[in-house]
C-alpha cells in the first residue's frame, strides 16, 4: 500500500464527508419509519428494519472511520498508510485503536500523563462497548444470519449472539448512534487540535451518558 499524497488524503476526505451525511439522512428517514411501524403495532416490519438499522449503524461508523482518518493537514500520511494496513490486516476496531495511539502521541507522552492515560483508556472503552460488539453482530447479520447466528466455524448455533439478535433494540441503536457521534467529536478534536482542544473537558461535546 503507498503513502497518499496530500491531495489524495484531501479529496478522500470530502468524498467520504458527503457519504456520512448520506448515511445520517438516511437514517434519519429509516428511523421515521421505524416509529411510524411502531405505532402502528408492525411488529415484523420493526423487527426487519431493527436489523436494517443495525446495519446502518455500523456502515456509519467505518464511514466516519475513513473520514477522520483522512482529515487534511492532520495525521502523517505514513501514519494514515499504517492504520489503514493494520486495519487490513486485523479489522477495524485494531485500526480505531492504533488511530487513537499514533494520534494521542500528538499531544504528549503518554507514560509521563495520568490524563492522557486516563482519555485514551475511556477512547478505547467507547470503542470496544460501542463500536467492536455492534460491528460482530453486524456480521452476523450481513452474512444471513438473521434468525439464527452460527459461530464462526459454522458447526453450531452462538446462542449470545442469537439472543442478542433476538434483543435488537431500535431505540438503544440510536443511542448509539449518539455516543458515535460524541467520539467522532473527540477524534476530530484529538487529530485537529491534539495540543488545544483535546486538553478541554471530555463532556464539553455535549456527550451523553456513556456506560463505559
Amino acid at each position: 500500500m503507498a503513502i497518499k499524497t496530500d491531495e489524495v488524503i484531501n479529496n478522500i476526505y470530502i468524498l467520504q464527508s458527503r457519504n456520512v451525511r448520506k448515511l445520517l439522512k438516511v437514517k434519519t428517514s429509516l428511523l421515521r419509519d421505524i416509529n411510524r411501524n411502531s405505532k402502528l403495532n408492525n411488529i415484523s416490519d420493526v423487527e426487519i428494519k431493527t436489523k436494517m438499522y443495525s446495519l446502518l449503524y455500523s456502515a456509519w461508523s467505518e464511514a466516519q472511520f475513513v473520514q477522520i482518518l483522512h482529515t487534511p493537514n492532520a495525521l502523517f500520511p505514513r501514519d494514515i498508510k499504517d492504520i489503514e494496513e493494520e486495519k487490513k490486516k486485523n479489522g477495524i476496531i485494531n485500526g480505531w485503536k492504533l488511530l487513537i495511539t499514533l494520534a494521542i502521541e500528538k499531544v504528549g507522552d503518554i507514560d509521563k500523563s495520568d490524563d492522557l492515560s486516563k482519555r485514551k483508556e475511556t477512547i478505547i472503552n467507547i470503542i470496544t462497548n460501542h463500536v467492536e460488539q455492534p460491528s460482530i453482530l453486524r456480521n452476523k447479520i450481513a452474512h444471513g444470519q438473521w434468525v439464527h447466528a452460527l459461530n464462526r466455524e459454522h458447526t453450531k448455533e452462538s446462542t449470545s449472539f442469537t439472543d442478542n439478535l433476538t434483543n435488537l433494540d431500535y431505540v438503544k441503536i440510536d443511542i448509539l448512534f449518539k455516543i458515535h457521534e460524541f467520539l467522532g467529536a473527540i477524534m476530530r478534536d484529538l487529530v485537529q487540535s491534539p495540543k488545544k482542544s483535546f486538553h478541554t473537558p471530555l463532556c464539553q461535546h455535549s456527550c451523553p451518558k456513556l456506560m463505559i
